[in-house]
């Protein structure tokens, strides 16, 4: 891999849950048989079920994880952005890609083969512990988000989101909205329409709308609705 033009490229690596916890040497040995490759938006990395030969480190862009539903829906899994890695657990454990990928921006990605990642973790198994911990603390993540689907409103669900983008202690702010609608709308378990319907409901809660800033004019207020605590009928 040519990493001259990427000259932050080591930072962002050791952000990695994974390669940052791999001994230097053995960081830089296996980044030496990696690839940085552009791909553009809408480009699919892999498909579910497919042998898991790569796995992936984030430099520039955005990439969903997804799953089709019985029903034929797109269920967003996650979006991973600059460091993060995805397809390690099933690329050490050489199992198919549980779940698929998918561009949402243009990006450029490091692509590590599978054989060369497993063989670099199998020999320096200290790094094991940290990865399990990472891996765990992102299924406990996903299984708050089910839930969350499971116990909320859409408008509850939209914002639950929104507060988690709101700086500590604001009372009232903008925040940026860092996904498209579509495919937030995917991330919050619903269709196109009902976001839309959802972002509308959300005005009797102080939130305007305007592109991809959400104006949030009282955000205790905003917090009271996603637990349910407030007066406000939908």
């Amino acid at each position: 891999m040519d990493a001259k033009h990427f000259p932050d490229i080591c930072g962002i690596i050791r952000e990695n849950v994974l390669l940052g916890n791999l001994p230097e040497d053995v960081c830089c040995a296996l980044l030496e048989q990696a690839h940085i490759r552009s791909f553009k938006r809408g480009a699919t990395l892999f498909y579910q079920g497919e042998p898991a030969q790569t796995a992936f480190v984030v430099l520039e862009g955005q990439v969903k994880l997804f799953r089709i539903s019985k029903t034929s829906a797109e269920v967003v899994v996650g979006v991973y952005g600059r460091g993060q890695g995805f397809g390690e657990p099933a690329a050490l454990n050489l199992d198919p890609y549980p779940v698929s990928a998918q561009c949402v921006t243009d990006c450029q990605l490091i692509c590590l083969d599978s054989l060369l990642l497993r063989r670099a973790v199998l020999d320096n198994p200290e790094i094991i512990g940290p990865f399990l911990a990472s891996t765990l603390d992102h299924i406990t993540r996903l299984s708050g988000e089910i839930a969350q689907i499971k116990a909320q409103t859409a408008t509850q669900r939209i914002a639950s989101y929104l507060l988690d983008l709101t700086p500590p202690e604001a009372v009232a702010c903008d925040v940026v909205i860092p996904v498209d609608k579509f495919l937030l709308a995917g991330m919050l378990g619903m269709g196109p329409e009902s976001l839309s319907r959802g972002f509308s409901r959300l005005q009797a809660y102080g939130v305007s709308i305007s592109g991809s800033i959400a104006m949030i004019a009282d955000v205790a207020k905003l917090r009271a609705h996603a637990v349910g605590e407030e007066g406000v009928r939908e």
